[in-house]
This record gives C-alpha cells, sequence and structure tokens, in this order.
C-alpha cells in the first residue's frame, strides 16, 4: 500500500509540472510566395486579387498573416487584403510579410491596354467569317485563339490576351493551304493590332 501511495505522488510530481519536456514548437515560415491571377502584367485601372502562400522549409503551407505593401503607389497600390489595383503605368513591387519577418514579392507591370477594343476586335464579324472559311486543322485553333483573346481581355489578363494573338500568328506562318494563307495572312492583321492596343 505504502509503495502505491509513493508511486502516486511521483505520478502528481509530474503532472504538476516536476519534469518539464522539451516545449513544442509549430511550424516556422521559411518563404513567401506570391501569385497573380493575370501573370506579371496589370492593364491601368484594373485590379487583380494576389495571393500569399506561407511555407515551411519542407514546402508544406503555414498558417499565417500577411502584411501587404507596395514598392510605388503612384503604379499599383494594394489593399491590407492583397487587391492590387493600377494607377499608372510603370513597374511596382508587391510584397506580403507574414509573421517573423519573412517576405515575398511580386513585380507588376502596369500598362495603357485598350481591353475595350481588344473585345471588339476579338469578335469582330468579319473576322469571325474569315474563320470559318479555313480549313477544319486551322479552323478549330485559330477560332478558340480569338475566343482566347476575348475573355483574356474581359478578364483583365494583359499576358493571355498576348499570348493568344501570338498564336494566331503562328498559325498563319505555319499555313500550307493557299486559301488558308490568304485568310490567315489578315487574320494575323487583327493579331497585330490586338497587340497594339495593349500597350506594351
Amino acid at each position: 500500500m505504502r509503495r502505491l501511495s509513493l508511486a502516486l505522488v511521483g505520478l502528481g510530481v509530474s503532472a504538476c509540472g516536476g519534469d518539464k519536456g522539451p516545449t513544442e514548437v509549430g511550424p516556422v515560415v521559411a518563404v513567401v510566395q506570391v501569385t497573380s491571377p493575370v501573370d506579371t502584367i496589370l492593364a491601368l485601372g484594373r485590379s487583380a486579387q494576389l495571393t500569399a502562400v506561407a511555407r515551411d522549409q519542407a514546402g508544406s503551407p503555414v498558417a499565417a498573416q500577411f502584411t501587404w505593401a507596395t514598392s510605388n503607389a503612384g503604379v499599383l497600390t494594394v489593399s491590407a487584403a492583397g487587391l492590387a489595383t493600377a494607377q499608372g503605368a510603370g513597374t511596382a513591387s508587391v510584397t506580403a510579410m507574414a509573421t517573423g519577418s519573412v517576405s515575398g514579392g511580386l513585380r507588376l507591370r502596369v500598362v495603357q491596354a485598350d481591353l475595350a477594343t481588344v473585345s471588339v476586335l476579338a469578335s469582330d464579324p468579319l473576322a469571325g467569317a474569315l474563320v470559318t472559311g479555313l480549313s477544319a486543322a486551322k479552323e478549330s485553333a485559330v477560332q478558340a485563339a480569338l475566343g482566347g483573346c476575348g475573355t483574356g481581355a474581359g478578364s483583365g489578363n494583359v499576358v493571355s490576351v498576348r499570348n493568344c494573338a501570338n498564336l494566331v500568328r503562328a498559325e498563319a506562318a505555319s499555313a500550307t493551304d493557299p486559301t488558308d494563307r490568304v485568310l490567315l495572312a489578315v487574320l494575323a492583321l487583327y493579331a497585330d493590332q490586338i497587340e497594339r492596343l495593349l500597350g506594351l
């Protein structure tokens, strides 16, 4: 009975903290990654919701609160929630700082892109008629490219619009059918005009 009492007393001492083990430390932020839904180019007057993710040394996500900042508010402002708004043509960096002074950033370029006119050109009836005159192989690719220009303009994604204009020109350059070559030469002019409207 006495041995049992001594054992219980020993357990009581341990439970009260008589033998403290090492304090557990939560995951430590090693890196912060900032991403944009419109890549690294933003049209003047447009906004983009940036996303910050903190990761530990193993690359696993870590819960963190972020403080957002911009290097040039005349070019780009950023809200406390990471909403970046283009204020003037130029380049600025946006940073997100997590607890512990670990930060990550993204450099964004603001351009005077006329996305409203890009949308009009991408859905121009003449361009649509030219596309329907292409061979089956070219029609689907060029139609998708012009559709991408319209979608990109609507979402404010300047990089997406530039890429789709490049796709139209690439289809024109690779055309071998005589009719395709003639029609795509005109459609390439549409692509050139679309890219000029991006202000790059």
